[in-house]
């Protein structure tokens, strides 16, 4: 597959160079994905720098259409914005099938209301705030964080995806396990 994408994804990025901004941003937002993909890293580590790559690529494409403003910025929290934006390149937001640990969980955190966004970035703050009393403390189980992990890098690999254009496969990281190039959501 390398062969066939490289291209495409370098064509990709060769015209963000007219957008200079949104080349470095993107720029970093694969270095955040490196490093929250790379083995040795534990997944209380690889988490919160996945949603830092998701936060820093919402808040620049919301800035850039004008949907993210000085007023708005403190009205929104991040995990609305990630909603945000995934909705603006037709990414879907439910909660995939098969990630049973997060279902659960968001059934006795959110009454079976959250999305995938509010999902990775409330054990994202699991685990880099500390609970208000010590007699509350919980850390997300590991199949949470396995999950968490694995839905934070997929919406990270998409928007990259998304913003270099790109429109064929991808290995999908929601089928655990399985070896399966999938389309990418917004391909006609």
């Amino acid at each position: 597959m390398v062969e066939s994408v490289l291209p495409i994804l370098a064509h990709g990025f060769t015209g963000l160079v007219q957008d200079v901004a949104t080349q470095k941003i993107v720029s970093r937002a694969i270095r955040y994905w490196m490093a929250a993909n790379a083995r040795g890293v534990v997944l209380d580590v690889k988490i919160p720098v996945a949603c830092s790559g998701l936060e820093l690529l919402a808040w620049t494409v919301l800035q850039q259409r004008g949907w993210l403003t000085a007023e708005s910025v403190n009205k929104l929290n991040v995990a609305a914005n990630l909603r945000l934006l995934l909705y603006s390149m037709d990414i879907p937001v439910a909660l995939p099938a098969g990630f049973d640990a997060l279902a659960k969980r968001n059934g006795a955190y959110h009454g079976g209301t959250a999305k995938g966004p509010e999902l990775i970035f409330a054990v994202r703050n699991d685990l880099v705030h500390p609970a208000k009393k010590a007699a509350k403390l919980e850390w997300p189980s590991s199949p949470e964080l396995t999950e968490a992990w694995r839905l934070s890098m997929w919406y990270l690999e998409l928007v990259i995806l998304r913003l270099l254009d790109y429109q064929g496969g991808h290995l999908s990281r929601l089928k655990h396990g399985a070896f399966s190039i999938d389309s990418v959501p917004w391909a006609s």
